[in-house]
């Protein structure tokens, strides 16, 4: 597991990951981050790269169109904040199953 302080350096771990043949099975962005790139732009940039990657957006604002339509956004998954361990477990091995 590793973290990042933003979708900038999500996306430059993303990429190093890839290039070094020990990628991610999957990436949580928050959907904002003050004074920072957020998952709503760090997607794009993430799908351009890897049309496949699993990317899992979580916010507490549930009512958020990002959250209630990830898929249109660009999202494998959504969890509200603040989640349990077993509701993120739980969705990471269903996404990471999938794939």
């Amino acid at each position: 597991m590793s973290t990042a302080a933003d979708g900038d350096e999500a996306i430059r771990m993303y990429l190093t990951a890839n290039e070094t043949n020990c990628p991610f099975d999957a990436v949580i962005l928050d959907l904002d981050i003050p004074n920072g790139v957020g998952g709503r732009e760090a997607i794009r940039v993430l799908r351009r790269f890897d049309p496949e990657v699993t990317v899992i957006v979580a916010s507490g604002q549930p009512k958020n169109p990002v959250m209630t339509h990830y898929k249109r956004f660009g999202f494998s998954g959504a969890l509200c904040k603040p989640f349990q361990l077993n509701e993120l477990t739980a969705l990471l091995d269903e996404l990471i199953s999938r794939s």
